[in-house]
């Protein structure tokens, strides 16, 4: 059954999430997935992702399609993505990339293209809910969202079985990024 949303009482049943390509990056997207399908609870939800972040997308029960975006695609690639998205007919666009891709796509609702100053105290979740609360969504009680499909499940219990860890005791720690920036340095860990 749709749902509807807002003053006019909008119907909502496709959203399209243009999220992040590094996968931390991405994970702090997720709080938006959780607030659009708490909220959206029969809407189908597309995630438009890079290829290093898809498997964040790929194991949630509540994302009906992942697809991979390469932003080293052509123009001619692009182009035809936009128009296969303008078929879709969504009712919500989130573009947390800050691409051009939402006015090329037709949609109910969509996130402003110049969102002004960021606040770069403010951190990157918080800014990222602050993008759809203008639309006006609750982002109260807004949470990360982690699935693992069960390949991914059955390859962690497998590491964890060979090394003899108990899993009921472990909390793992990934502190490696793509960019130089984000990293941790090695000195600032306490052995």
């Amino acid at each position: 059954m749709p749902q509807t949303f807002g003053p006019n009482e909008m119907t909502v049943t496709k959203i399209l999430l243009i999220t992040l390509s590094n996968i931390g990056d991405a994970v702090l997207t997720t709080a938006v997935l959780d607030v659009l399908v708490r909220t959206f609870r029969n809407a189908s939800v597309t995630v438009l992702v890079g290829p290093r972040a898809k498997e964040v997308f790929e194991g949630d029960p509540a994302v009906s399609r992942v697809i991979v975006y390469e932003k080293k695609s052509g123009l001619f690639d692009k182009i035809k993505l936009a128009r296969n998205f303008s078929k879709e007919a969504y009712d919500f666009v989130i573009d947390l990339r800050h691409t051009l891709l939402p006015l090329l796509i037709k949609a109910g609702k969509k996130t402003r293209l110049f969102r002004g100053k960021r606040d770069l105290k403010k951190h990157a979740l918080l800014r990222h809910l602050d993008e759809i609360k203008v639309l006006g969504l609750n982002v109260e009680n807004a949470r990360m969202r982690l699935s693992l499909n069960s390949e991914s499940e059955k390859k962690a219990d497998e590491i964890f079985a060979a090394n003899e860890i108990d899993i009921s005791k472990t909390v793992a720690l990934a502190p490696g990024a793509a960019s130089s920036l984000k990293r941790w340095k090695a000195d600032r860990f306490l052995l």
